[in-house]
């Protein structure tokens, strides 16, 4: 016996349950930023390209 109601049973399930496709992965649709830029966001900030040749 746990000492929970119905609803925070739900509210438990809900945020630690694997969450659906959808709700994993936010993709913004408005970003606009090329290849070339977003290479070089990443190497500013610290990513390192397994080829060395990011830019």
């Amino acid at each position: 016996k746990v000492d929970l109601t119905e609803d925070q049973m739900y509210g438990m399930y809900k945020l630690l349950a694997l969450s659906k496709y959808n709700d994993r992965f936010v993709i913004p649709s408005d970003v606009k930023v090329s290849r070339e830029g977003r290479l070089e966001m990443q190497h500013n900030r610290g990513f390192a390209c397994p080829t060395g040749g990011c830019q």
